[in-house]
């Protein structure tokens, strides 16, 4: 059962990217780069608030936390105020770098979504104008036109951008689940 539902899904891949076009893979890699720098920026957000507010909360987790020492170490700083305030900058540039970063990713992926729209009206397109006459006298010209524009849009804004908002957002979920395993392996392990 298991093993028919991966090639299931193997195959809907397939279709997708024959449908999206070989050609586009160099686009493709680039707007997922964009979208793993947006999510790895969530994780150092996220990151430093957590710090911050546990060491504004017990100062006693400054010596404690390993973390916490050798971010002080790189960094030079001796006070419990440096080390808060360097955090919070380190969470303030990050957040207005990610906010930045994906303002510019949203539109990357709309453009993305646009231009498979675009490629697969012409797809649509070429292959009715390769039709013979005949073709057309026997067809319902709204189907046509409901498959060249509806069903296009449909599938690039239905498909593709919520396909692209789901990896967005996996990333996300991945990288904050190896950063909480990371900072606290035996607590955090076991609740996720």
């Amino acid at each position: 059962m298991l093993k028919r539902q991966i090639e299931t899904l193997r195959a809907a891949m397939h279709d997708i990217r024959r449908l999206i076009g070989p050609d586009r893979s160099r686009e493709t890699a680039i707007l997922i780069f964009w979208m793993t720098l947006v999510a790895l920026l969530d994780v150092v957000g996220v990151g430093a608030l957590v710090q911050v507010a546990t060491l504004l909360t017990d100062p006693s987790q400054v010596t404690e936390s390993t973390w916490v020492s050798q971010f002080q170490v790189a960094l030079h700083i001796e006070s419990l105020d440096g080390t808060i305030f360097a955090l919070l900058v380190i969470l303030l540039f990050a957040s207005a770098l990610r906010t930045f970063l994906l303002g510019y990713v949203t539109v990357r992926q709309h453009m993305y979504t646009l231009n498979t729209l675009i490629l697969l009206n012409r797809r649509v397109m070429g292959g009715y104008l390769r039709q013979p006459y005949p073709y057309f006298m026997t067809r319902n010209s709204a189907v046509m036109l409901r498959n060249l524009t509806n069903e296009t849009n449909r599938f690039s804004t239905g498909v593709i951008l919520n396909a692209l908002t789901f990896i967005a957002h996996s990333f996300v979920v991945g990288f904050l689940t190896i950063f909480l395993i990371f900072i606290d392996p035996l607590v955090n392990g076991g609740v996720i």
